[in-house]
């Protein structure tokens, strides 16, 4: 065989391997069926509620809203009979466009704060306080040069927070393009100290949904490119230290960890299918909310699956007592379900 035919079939089999690398991984090849032991209720009010945190003391959710048309934060009263959202954002607040977000509990017994990564123009980071469960009043707006394309936050003081960072690409350039379909590592978590930020965690493929477990000793970390949920033990100077990378089925989104320190993380079964969705809103979408028990041997369970007929792309999933909170990347509504059995 010529060198130049070589060359040629060097490639070909290059491109159909990434090719195939790319499919394969995507679950493109997956039917999703709906399976969920309970019933859902849609909720309207709200678009792009892409990130749920509870306040249990208060039985109260605070959702996000990704939409460029709405500057919002939204709380939710579980407690309710027949519980509306209601937009709490303070009035002449500015531009919000409201991605991931974190309430610090103040173990003084001082008001409570809301993070919030808002990606309305540059990418910073919100500070509120908690007035009444309904009532914020602005604190403080944290940048930083090292803090780019912020997707979630996980707060561990007053004005200390961990901070996922999804890419080192700018969006719409070729490296983010690489970064994004060859699942490459270029991820990384960030810590601000209330001064400044400083990588603590590099070498995540689209490091996703940051969570604190219950104490403070140990942070979860969701990475989308390679379906896992990164384990990392917290260091008195608050670097982290990997324990373990537990795998999901799907790619991973946001995370939750409820009081008894169990993990819940919304994951998309349908990589690419995800990727269209983020850019043409009416592509459907399957949703896959799993909850894992912390251990020596995590173990991972199925609570909620579905096509796309209920929700399209859930990117969040918050487990209070018998209720199911998922929240979508574009839908105009979100999920409350109760499970049977709880």
């Amino acid at each position: 065989m010529k060198t130049g035919a070589r060359i040629a079939l060097a490639a070909i089999t290059l491109i159909a391997g990434l090719t195939v690398y790319v499919l394969w991984g995507s679950g493109i090849f997956l039917t999703i069926p709906h399976q969920f032991s309970g019933q859902c209720r849609a909720v309207h009010g709200i678009k792009a509620a892409e990130d749920v945190v509870v306040q249990r003391d208060w039985h109260m959710a605070y959702l996000s809203s990704f939409d460029e048309n709405t500057a919002g934060i939204f709380a939710y009263d579980l407690a309710a009979s027949d519980p509306q959202p209601v937009n709490i954002l303070p009035a002449g607040f500015g531009a919000m466009r409201s991605l991931g977000m974190s309430i610090w509990h103040d173990p003084e017994g001082g008001a409570d704060r809301l993070f919030v990564v808002n990606r309305a123009g540059e990418p910073r980071i919100e500070i509120f306080e908690f007035e009444t469960p309904l009532s914020l009043r602005f604190v403080e707006r944290v940048t930083a040069s090292a803090i780019r394309y912020p997707n979630d936050v996980a707060a561990t003081g007053p004005s200390q927070f961990y901070v996922s960072e999804t890419h080192e690409g700018a969006p719409g350039s070729f490296y983010r393009l690489l970064e994004t379909y060859l699942r490459l590592p270029t991820g990384k978590v960030l810590f601000f100290d209330g001064r400044r930020a400083r990588v603590v965690v590099n070498g995540i493929g689209y490091p996703n949904g940051v969570a604190v477990a219950p104490g403070g000793r140990e942070v979860y970390v969701a990475s989308t490119a390679t379906s896992e949920v990164f384990r990392l033990a917290r260091q008195p100077n608050d670097d982290l230290r990997l324990i373990q990378r537990i795998k999901v089925p799907g790619r991973a989104d946001n995370i939750d960890v409820g009081p008894d320190g169990t993990v819940t993380v919304a994951l998309h079964p349908k990589a690419l299918d995800a990727a269209r969705h983020l850019v043409d809103a009416s592509v459907i979408v399957p949703t896959r909310i799993v909850e894992i028990a912390m251990g020596d041997e995590p173990v991972v369970r199925t609570v909620y699956e579905d096509p796309g007929t209920e929700i399209s792309a859930g990117a969040t999933g918050v487990i209070v007592g018998s209720r199911l909170l998922i929240g979508p990347v574009h839908d105009d509504h979100f999920l409350d379900c109760r499970m049977n059995g709880s």
